[in-house]
């Protein structure tokens, strides 16, 4: 029978009038702005864990970008390359290779001082 006056008193809210009850006011809105503290700041944690997520999802793709980059100017400016390259445009008249794995490219100039 207690239990349920107990349950009846709360349910209709007149545990909150009681003369006893009205001094733990202040600590019970200081709880209760303690616990709207505790869920802004949870919450303002988790939206920036998505933003550091979505950060480093864009950092792996532009890492891969830079690798592809990386290896086709590696592919393009090997001599070899370079050579085949100048072998087709008309900036490069003749082309000599000097000692081991270094090249000279020599542009002739016509008699007007253009570069043929």
């Amino acid at each position: 029978m207690k239990f349920l006056k107990i349950l009846q008193q709360i349910l209709s809210g007149k545990f909150l009038t009681s003369s006893g009850m009205r001094r733990y006011y202040p600590l019970l809105l200081f709880i209760a702005a303690l616990a709207l503290i505790w869920i802004t700041i949870t919450y303002s944690a988790m939206q920036t864990r998505r933003e550091i997520g979505e950060v480093e999802s864009k950092l792996k793709i532009a890492e891969v970008d830079l690798k592809k980059q990386k290896n086709i100017y590696t592919k393009n400016s090997r001599p070899s390359q370079l050579l085949e390259r100048l072998k087709d445009t008309k900036d490069s008249v003749e082309i000599k290779m000097a000692h081991g794995n270094t090249y000279k490219i020599i542009v002739k100039k016509d008699e007007g001082g253009n570069y043929e």
